[in-house]
Formats: C-alpha cells, structure tokens, sequence
C-alpha cells in the first residue's frame, strides 16, 4: 500500500500561489491534428513547443503552442461554417 504523506509548508504554499494565478488564466484544450482527439487541457499564457503523443492515433507530434492557438476557428472556416 503506498503511503501518502503531506506536502513540505513551502510546497503547500507554492501551490496555493499556483491556484490563485491560474484562475484568472482562460483554459483552452489542445488537441491532436490528425484525428482530433483531445489531449491535453493547457491556460492561455502558456507558450513554447510541446512534444505529444496521441493516445488514440498513435501519432508522436512537436506542437508549437502559438500555431494551435485558434484551431477551432481555422477548422470552421475549412469546413464552411
């Protein structure tokens, strides 16, 4: 049976930090560009690249967050909506 212990005071505190920015940051999900499958759910400030591995096509893909910002808009326009 794993023993679960609590946190060290300045661990529990950088979490509650953590908590309290994050709620004003807009969560977006990010997901796989081949078959669409959510992968990950990620927050508005977040930048950089990503390497993801899709659970469903199997697909390994380098992700820089800034060109998967609006890929709902963009498949929208695609598909005529």
């Amino acid at each position: 049976m794993r023993v679960i212990r609590q946190p060290a005071q300045d661990i529990m505190h950088k979490l509650l930090k953590s908590r309290i920015e994050a709620e004003s940051l807009k969560e977006r999900d990010l997901r796989c560009p081949i078959c669409n499958f959510m992968l990950h759910t990620i927050y508005s400030d977040m930048s950089g690249h990503l390497r993801v591995k899709c659970p469903k096509c199997k697909e390994v893909s380098t992700l820089n967050l800034a060109y998967f910002r609006r890929m709902k808009m963009y498949a929208d326009r695609l598909s005529g909506k």
